[in-house]
């Protein structure tokens, strides 16, 4: 894991001993949890899901938290569908960010559920030539490994695959 990563880790950590219900630092840490690595070590999944649920046991309402918590589950990829109530809460509460967008297009896919994956993956697309675009997450940190570009380029490949042009 990269050492960054590991030392902002030590310093949440130091941080919610003094201060275990500060609920930004525990998304925060489930955030790099889930981003401090592309081969993703099961267990920070299952710490990531369980500080997200954490927080949302305190404030049901945490964008970050619901949209945390359903990247854990679908990266764990043992019940995608999982994800879907916490990515559905999470554009209910804030509709104009992309990402919950992305990883509900993503579960569709898996779930065999084309059109309704095309019409997010569409909806990622629009968000990220509106106003913020990339930037537009609603996260202090993106656990994410690719750039903008990149997302863009395989929305567009992935709806060519699923309209089988």
């Amino acid at each position: 894991h990269d050492k960054r990563y590991e030392k902002a880790l030590t310093q949440l950590d130091l941080h919610l001993l003094e201060n275990p219900t500060h609920l930004r630092a525990i998304t925060l840490k489930a955030a790099i949890l889930l981003g401090s690595s592309d081969d993703l070590d099961p267990a920070r999944v299952v710490v990531a899901k369980t500080l997200c649920r954490e927080v949302l046991a305190q404030e049901p309402l945490c964008y970050e938290a619901l949209v945390l918590l359903a990247m854990a589950i679908y990266r764990e990829g043992l019940e995608p569908a999982a994800s879907m109530p916490h990515l559905k809460s999470a554009i209910f509460l804030q509709p104009s960010r992309w990402l919950p967008h992305f990883y509900l297009a993503q579960t569709y896919e898996v779930l065999g559920e084309t059109t309704m994956a095309a019409q997010e993956y569409q909806v990622v697309l629009y968000r990220m030539g509106q106003a913020g675009g990339w930037l537009d997450h609603g996260f202090d940190f993106l656990p994410l490994s690719f750039s903008s570009d990149e997302l863009v380029h395989f929305c567009h490949v992935r709806l060519k695959q699923i309209h089988g042009s």
